[in-house]
């Protein structure tokens, strides 16, 4: 395989990253990704704390999980965009604490 040349759909480009492309270099452009950031970013700081605090009171998910949306609403306040790896997890974080009755429109 590695003797042989692939022409790969343009939509695959839109999901890869090098492997030559410098860590200081990376711009978060793979769509999947932009779209945890973006959906992280959307809901805002304050959003995020009270997320924190409704998980802490109720004792769901982990320590680590109710600190990832503390890291995500203290990135946020600094005015910095989160990475891909803490934008991932909260997503998840916040679906999981939709199944378990969580509303933002509560807050």
């Amino acid at each position: 395989m590695k003797d042989n040349e692939y022409t790969l759909p343009k939509r695959i480009a839109e999901e890869f990253i090098p492997d030559d492309m410098p860590p200081d270099e990376y711009d978060p452009t793979i769509k999947a990704e932009r779209e945890l950031i973006d959906f992280c970013v959307s809901k805002g700081s304050e959003t995020w704390w009270e997320l924190a605090k409704w998980l802490k009171t109720r004792l769901y998910l982990t320590p680590k999980e109710r600190s990832q949306c503390g890291t995500m609403a203290k990135t946020l306040t600094k005015g910095k965009k989160p990475s891909g790896i803490l934008s991932r997890a909260c997503k998840n974080i916040w679906d999981e604490a939709i199944l378990r009755g969580w509303s933002e429109e509560k807050t």
